[in-house]
Formats: structure tokens, sequence, C-alpha cells
């Protein structure tokens, strides 16, 4: 008995569906204040993210499963500890009642500083022990941003802890930042 013939409609290369010249953002999918591009960000600063949720640029946005974010653990702990330090930073925000909330550009850096410096180990099995291997940790950058270089409790500890001091809470009118499509659309509902 013969194998099923391959489809060509998934001709992608072995073991990776991912090709090494896609970006990690479109550009333009995700803009945020002052022009500020999260495409253009990661194409020319490698995908990092603060304690895997927040990017200086994009304030009261926040991701669940970003660079960085996996501990070695399940799906539901991944999740548990990013959601924990949004909705905890979310909460500090209406205590405080402000409007805005922003990773500042130096803690976003020391962060990624620090996960560059305890990812060495992991770059080195990747890049240098097993140059040319083809796996979905490493990226066309040759960067493992799937990978968290914490042990869990750190990782929980830092959701659970969330240095307030790291951010920027700021009240202002929340229509400055929406784009003007956002705006008529809210217009034209209220109408």
């Amino acid at each position: 008995m013969e194998p099923p013939a391959r489809s060509t409609r998934w001709s992608s290369p072995p073991a990776t569906n991912c090709s090494p010249t896609r970006r990690a953002t479109a550009l333009g999918a995700v803009v945020g204040r002052n022009g500020f591009d999260l495409g253009t960000f990661y194409a020319e600063h490698r995908l990092q993210a603060y304690e895997s949720v927040a990017v200086p640029g994009l304030p009261n946005r926040w991701m669940l499963v970003g660079p960085y974010s996996w501990t070695g653990t399940g799906w539901h702990a991944l999740v548990e500890i990013s959601a924990g330090h949004a909705v905890r930073t979310i909460i500090e925000a209406i205590r405080r009642d402000q409007h805005d909330v922003e990773i500042s550009a130096q803690a976003h850096r020391r962060y990624h500083d620090m996960i560059r410096k305890r990812g060495r180990n992991i770059a080195y099995y990747f890049n240098t022990i097993n140059e040319g291997l083809r796996t979905y940790y490493v990226n066309s950058q040759g960067d493992m941003p799937y990978i968290r270089p914490t042990s869990l409790l750190n990782a929980r500890r830092s959701s659970r802890f969330v240095r307030f001091d790291d951010y920027t809470f700021t009240a202002v009118d929340t229509t400055a930042h929406a784009s003007p499509t956002t705006t008529e659309r809210r217009t034209k509902a209220l109408s």
C-alpha cells in the first residue's frame, strides 16, 4: 500500500508551517501612540514584551500569549500568569482613577535585557550546538521567543506582585487614542 499523495496546498517547509520571512505582526495591524507600529518595532528590535504582556507605545493593550511567555508548563498556567498580570494592572489603574496605563520604556528595556541574559543557554543550545536545526522554537530572527527563561515560580510571583512603578498611569481622554474609523462608528452607534 502506497502512502497518500501529498497535497500541494500544504507545501510549507518540513517541521514548521512558518515562512522564515513572515513577520510576527503585519505592518499597520497593531498601531499605538504617536504612530507606534508593533510590526515595525518587532522587525527592528525583535520580539519582546514586558512580562510577556506589555510593550511601550501601546497603552491599554495586553497580550495573553506574548513573547517569552511559556515557562514549560501547560497552556492554562501561561494564560493565568499573563492574564493575572494584566488584570492586576488594570485594577490598579481603576483604583487610581486613571484611564491610561503604559509600561515605561526603561522598565521594558530592563526586563528584556534580563530575558536575553537568562536566555543565553537556550540560545547557545539552539543556535550553536544544534545550528541549522529546523524547529518552531527558533524564529526567523534566530531568537527563541516562546520560552520564558525564568522559573514557573518566578513567573507566578511576577504576575501576583506587579511592579506598578514600572508603569505610567495617566488620566486622559480615551477618545484621543481611537482611530477616526472607530470614532465614526461610535458616533453612529450613539445617534
